[in-house]
């Protein structure tokens, strides 16, 4: 019995410089498998012990290992096989062996295809660990922390490029405003985008949830950064949940004890200075961890702030690619009503388009309210989709009038 085994790397270091910058729309839609996978992969062989499979997962913190059979690809053994099919079944983990718990014949991929094409066949089979074969040799496995990788270079993106490559303008001809209502409800809280605004009668209901369905993007950007710019200027307690804060980093030093910010990525060391203010995760593995860090700062709040309180998750869609629905759901529905109990005003943020439908349609489920951002040709367009026994106008909102700068 012998496990071949290679140092972990989570990243392709060369592709770790390009995250925080802007990137051509043609180089990030030929970003390959090969090029975010982790190459020096840990293999092991069919007659290894479900013991000795748990001691490589502590050793060296991963959760999924290629099995091969006389260097063969025969299955892939996760830590979740591990719990569900050795641990929950009371077998002796001394004793029983990798090929009566593993999954045989799994989904694998080449290192040529692109990362699209990658998370397409990790939403159609449920799978969050892809090996990445080549000569009948397993060379990486792609997962999808390489997703959420891959996600920050899309939003980094610059489409502009792109756009001029199809013959078109950036800009159509300027269409006639869209008139909304100016009424302003009692109660409300402001996102700080005055049309999204209007169409809110206001803003979002306090003390309500809402989800921000939409694809990567500017406009996106510019939603969730006004609603929590505005949430710390006008002195209310603001959380930001996120796998970058990019330029929202600023906040945690000028208002540090009102922002407060959660980074949920290994390399959150790297991406932002240290203070009271910042919790750093080592990513959305582990959701207790996330909640303990909430209740952490839950705890700090002075009880002197009054007012209303705002949150923006923006890890929905990172949860569920990593932890599917049913446990999504779950963490949501725990998470949910305690924010509300703590005061808080929910801005969720999900992009339906890299999950199925099914899935997506079971997340929507727990927010009372949706707001869509969705393109009819080259323009966007911001729409209230749905506002649980509240009012809200019924227009949709051109989203050319404002443009999202990145912080410097």
């Amino acid at each position: 019995m012998k496990a071949y085994v290679g140092l972990k790397q989570g990243l392709n270091v060369a592709f770790l410089s390009y995250v925080g910058t802007k990137m051509s729309t043609d180089r990030v839609l030929s970003v390959k498998a090969s090029d975010l996978m982790t190459k020096k992969v840990v293999s092991i062989d069919v007659s290894m012990t479900a013991d000795s499979v748990a001691r490589l997962i502590v050793e060296h913190k991963i959760e999924s290992f290629p099995v091969t059979e006389k260097g063969k690809l025969v299955g892939i053994v996760t830590g979740w096989d591990l719990l569900t099919k050795v641990v929950a079944e009371a077998l002796n983990p001394g004793k029983v062996r990798v090929e009566e718990f593993m999954t045989r014949s799994p989904i694998t991929c080449s290192p040529d295809y692109s990362v699209l094409q990658v998370t397409k066949l990790m939403a159609k089979h449920g799978i969050k660990h892809i090996p990445v074969v080549e000569n009948g040799k397993v060379v990486g496995i792609f997962t999808t922390y390489d997703v959420t990788v891959f996600r920050q270079l899309v939003q980094q993106a610059d489409f502009s490029s792109y756009a001029r490559g199809l013959g078109h303008k950036m800009v159509d001809e300027p269409e006639p405003a869209v008139e909304v209502s100016k009424v302003v409800l009692p109660g409300r809280i402001t996102t700080g985008y005055r049309g999204l605004d209007n169409l809110l009668l206001g803003g979002i209901p306090e003390n309500y949830e809402v989800i921000l369905t939409s694809p990567s993007g500017d406009e996106r950007d510019l939603v969730v950064e006004k609603f929590l710019e505005t949430g710390a200027k006008r002195g209310e307690v603001t959380f930001y949940v996120t796998i970058n804060p990019g330029g929202l980093k600023a906040l945690t030093e000028e208002f540090q004890s009102r922002f407060y910010l959660f980074i949920c990525n290994p390399q959150a060391d790297a991406i932002t200075t240290s203070f009271l203010n910042v919790f750093k995760l080592r990513g959305v593995e582990n959701l207790t961890d996330i909640n303990i860090a909430l209740f952490s700062a839950f705890r700090t709040l002075e009880v002197s702030i009054k007012g209303p309180r705002r949150i923006c998750i923006e890890i929905i869609s990172d949860v569920l690619l990593q932890h599917r629905a049913v446990q999504t759901r779950r963490w949501l529905n725990a998470l949910i009503p305690e924010l509300r109990s703590k005061g808080f005003t929910t801005l969720a943020v999900m992009d339906p388009t890299i999950h199925p439908p099914q899935e997506v349609r079971a997340i929507l489920g727990l927010f009372e309210g949706e707001i869509n951002i969705y393109r009819k040709g080259l323009r966007k367009f911001l729409k209230i989709k749905k506002m649980r026994n509240r009012k809200y106008s019924k227009s949709e909102l051109p989203m050319q009038e404002e443009k999202y700068i990145p912080h410097s």
